[in-house]
């Protein structure tokens, strides 16, 4: 839209700068002689896309604008991001009143292997007490099969000395 054909010049340069179109109108013309009807023709149309040039300079400059609002827009917000940032550090770091967050993050990682061995060693515990009772439940098994043994034999020599 920024170069628009000359109005009535069909074989003429469509688009291009302004030097191109003058030059092709006086060189088609024989040189310069051109009447007053083609003359005010070729001028409107230059003068046309003249209008249409700086009609799209003036949208540019519209954008820019825009664009200019936006950057400022987006300085700000990255501004209020970066201190908000900082602060953020600066808890994580310094602390806020309190240990910093990686001081205390660490006092985490501390307690938690602590748990963690405590947790072992009572597992090893339960499972010592676990095999201590599988052991007790066999034993006393044992035990009152062996008293049933013997019960048996002590029974079975009374009778035969009974009979004898």
């Amino acid at each position: 839209m920024i170069f628009k054909a000359l109005a009535g010049f069909e074989t003429g340069p469509k688009v291009g700068d302004l030097r191109e179109s003058s030059s092709w109108i006086i060189s088609s013309h024989g040189g310069g002689n051109l009447d007053s009807k083609e003359l005010s023709v070729a001028l409107q149309g230059l003068t046309t896309s003249v209008n249409d040039v700086g009609d799209d300079v003036n949208r540019l400059f519209e954008g820019l604008g825009d664009i200019k609002e936006k950057l400022a827009s987006m300085g700000t917000r990255q501004s209020t991001m970066e201190r908000d940032i900082n602060d953020l550090m600066k808890v994580v770091r310094d602390g806020n009143g309190q240990p910093s967050m990686l001081h205390r993050l660490a006092q985490v990682e501390v307690t938690q292997q602590h748990y963690r061995d405590e947790i072992a060693d009572l597992q090893g515990h339960f499972n010592s007490i676990a095999t201590a009772r599988v052991l007790s439940k066999g034993q006393i098994v044992s035990g009152v099969i062996g008293m049933a043994i013997t019960a048996l034999l002590a029974a079975a020599s009374l009778i035969v000395s009974l009979f004898q």
